[in-house]
Protein backbone atom coordinates (compact mmCIF):
# COMPACT_ATOMS: atom_id res chain seq x y z
CA UNK A 1 0.00 0.00 0.00
CA UNK A 2 2.63 2.43 0.57
CA UNK A 3 3.96 1.50 -2.34
CA UNK A 4 0.72 2.02 -4.08
CA UNK A 5 0.21 5.89 -2.61
CA UNK A 6 4.25 6.99 -3.05
CA UNK A 7 3.97 5.86 -6.77
CA UNK A 8 2.09 9.18 -8.25
CA UNK A 9 1.64 11.32 -4.99
CA UNK A 10 2.34 15.01 -5.09
CA UNK A 11 2.26 17.54 -2.26
CA UNK A 12 0.28 21.34 -2.59
CA UNK A 13 0.12 24.27 -0.40
CA UNK A 14 -2.41 26.60 -0.88
CA UNK A 15 -3.72 29.18 1.89
CA UNK A 16 -1.71 27.87 4.55
CA UNK A 17 -3.64 24.07 3.91
CA UNK A 18 -0.55 21.41 2.87
CA UNK A 19 -2.33 18.43 1.11
CA UNK A 20 -0.91 15.75 -0.78
CA UNK A 21 -2.75 13.80 -3.55
CA UNK A 22 -1.65 10.53 -5.71
CA UNK A 23 -3.64 8.58 -8.01
CA UNK A 24 -3.80 5.60 -9.93
CA UNK A 25 -5.64 4.09 -13.04
CA UNK A 26 -7.06 0.41 -14.11
CA UNK A 27 -10.25 -0.41 -16.23
CA UNK A 28 -11.35 -2.55 -13.47
CA UNK A 29 -13.97 -1.01 -10.69
CA UNK A 30 -12.88 -4.33 -8.37
CA UNK A 31 -9.25 -3.81 -8.48
CA UNK A 32 -9.74 -0.27 -8.11
CA UNK A 33 -11.66 -0.91 -4.92
CA UNK A 34 -8.87 -3.61 -3.71
CA UNK A 35 -6.41 -0.88 -4.04
CA UNK A 36 -8.65 1.51 -1.92
CA UNK A 37 -9.00 -1.24 0.70
CA UNK A 38 -5.28 -1.56 1.21
CA UNK A 39 -4.87 1.55 0.98
CA UNK A 40 -6.61 3.30 3.82
CA UNK A 41 -4.30 2.35 7.01
CA UNK A 42 -1.55 3.84 4.56
CA UNK A 43 -3.39 7.03 4.20
CA UNK A 44 -3.30 7.80 8.00
CA UNK A 45 -0.01 6.92 8.22
CA UNK A 46 1.23 9.09 5.51
CA UNK A 47 -0.31 12.25 7.18
CA UNK A 48 2.67 12.47 9.55
CA UNK A 49 5.67 10.85 7.26
CA UNK A 50 4.05 13.61 4.35
CA UNK A 51 3.86 16.19 6.80
CA UNK A 52 0.08 17.00 5.58
CA UNK A 53 -3.11 18.24 6.82
CA UNK A 54 -5.11 16.20 4.27
CA UNK A 55 -4.69 13.34 1.61
CA UNK A 56 -7.09 12.63 -0.89
CA UNK A 57 -6.42 9.62 -3.31
CA UNK A 58 -8.03 9.57 -6.82
CA UNK A 59 -8.97 5.85 -8.08
CA UNK A 60 -9.65 6.29 -11.85
CA UNK A 61 -11.60 3.85 -14.20
CA UNK A 62 -10.31 4.49 -17.29
CA UNK A 63 -13.11 2.75 -19.35
CA UNK A 64 -15.93 4.65 -17.34
CA UNK A 65 -14.38 7.55 -16.79
CA UNK A 66 -15.15 7.80 -13.48
CA UNK A 67 -12.99 8.47 -10.27
CA UNK A 68 -13.41 7.26 -6.65
CA UNK A 69 -12.03 9.78 -4.09
CA UNK A 70 -10.75 8.64 -0.72
CA UNK A 71 -9.54 10.93 1.74
CA UNK A 72 -7.81 11.43 5.61
CA UNK A 73 -7.28 14.17 7.51
CA UNK A 74 -8.89 16.91 9.52
CA UNK A 75 -11.39 18.70 6.96
CA UNK A 76 -10.49 16.33 3.85
CA UNK A 77 -14.10 15.08 4.10
CA UNK A 78 -15.90 18.57 4.62
CA UNK A 79 -13.72 20.31 1.58
CA UNK A 80 -13.95 17.21 -0.64
CA UNK A 81 -18.18 17.62 -0.41
CA UNK A 82 -17.75 21.62 -1.08
CA UNK A 83 -15.53 21.22 -4.02
CA UNK A 84 -17.85 18.37 -5.89
CA UNK A 85 -20.79 18.74 -4.13
CA UNK A 86 -22.95 17.07 -6.60
CA UNK A 87 -21.07 13.73 -5.94
CA UNK A 88 -22.36 10.53 -4.65
CA UNK A 89 -21.07 7.90 -1.83
CA UNK A 90 -20.22 4.82 -2.59
CA UNK A 91 -19.88 1.90 0.40
CA UNK A 92 -16.52 -0.29 0.79
CA UNK A 93 -16.72 -3.80 1.35
CA UNK A 94 -17.62 -3.28 5.04
CA UNK A 95 -20.08 -1.30 4.43
CA UNK A 96 -18.86 2.66 5.25
CA UNK A 97 -19.34 5.02 3.21
CA UNK A 98 -15.54 5.53 2.08
CA UNK A 99 -15.64 6.75 -1.84
CA UNK A 100 -17.10 10.27 -2.94
CA UNK A 101 -17.50 9.10 -6.60
CA UNK A 102 -16.78 11.52 -9.76
CA UNK A 103 -18.09 10.91 -12.68
CA UNK A 104 -16.09 12.70 -15.72
CA UNK A 105 -13.33 13.47 -13.80
CA UNK A 106 -10.29 11.96 -14.63
CA UNK A 107 -7.74 14.07 -14.72
CA UNK A 108 -5.88 15.32 -11.36
CA UNK A 109 -3.96 18.72 -12.51
CA UNK A 110 -6.80 19.69 -15.17
CA UNK A 111 -10.12 18.60 -13.38
CA UNK A 112 -9.34 17.24 -9.55
CA UNK A 113 -7.25 20.44 -8.40
CA UNK A 114 -8.77 22.65 -9.34
CA UNK A 115 -12.36 22.54 -8.00
CA UNK A 116 -10.30 21.31 -4.68
CA UNK A 117 -8.23 24.92 -4.90
CA UNK A 118 -11.56 26.59 -4.97
CA UNK A 119 -12.76 24.94 -2.69
CA UNK A 120 -10.20 26.12 -0.25
CA UNK A 121 -9.80 29.55 -1.40
CA UNK A 122 -13.28 30.04 -0.67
Amino acid sequence: PEEILGQDFKKFSVEGHDFGVGQVSSMSDEELREIGERLSIAMEEALDKERVDMIFFVLTNILTETSLVMCTGDKAQTLLAEAFPDAGMQKDAAGKETYRVLPGVVSRKKQFLPALVEAIQH
